[in-house]
């Protein structure tokens, strides 16, 4: 894929881009992630952190607004981490709910 600079820094989840993001993450195989490479890591805006989930036939990552807000998801952007190739993603769905079903 290719990143656009112009979305950087217009995270939804984090607009002002200081601490957590302002949601609530569900993601699976989150216990046995390492400890700098956890779930909140996938909506940190940086490509620096990763989230690491070792499941070799997927997982999920589910996101909630806290305080019932719903969102249109305009775009996004994923990148994956330059460590091991066979962990790349290569499919996922992206689904949307207003109700969190």
């Amino acid at each position: 894929g290719q990143v656009i600079p112009g979305l950087l820094g217009n995270d939804l989840t984090n607009p002002d881009n200081l601490g957590a993001p302002d949601v609530v993450i569900t993601a699976g195989d989150a216990a046995n992630s390492p400890l700098t490479e956890q779930p909140a890591n996938l909506l940190d805006n940086s490509t620096a952190t990763k989230w690491l989930a070792f499941q070799p036939n997927g997982t999920f990552y589910q996101v909630q607004f806290n305080g019932g807000a719903q969102h249109a998801v305009n775009t996004y952007t994923l990148t994956s981490a330059n460590d091991h190739a066979e962990r790349d993603p290569y499919r996922w769905n992206l689904s949307g709910s207003n109700n969190g079903t």
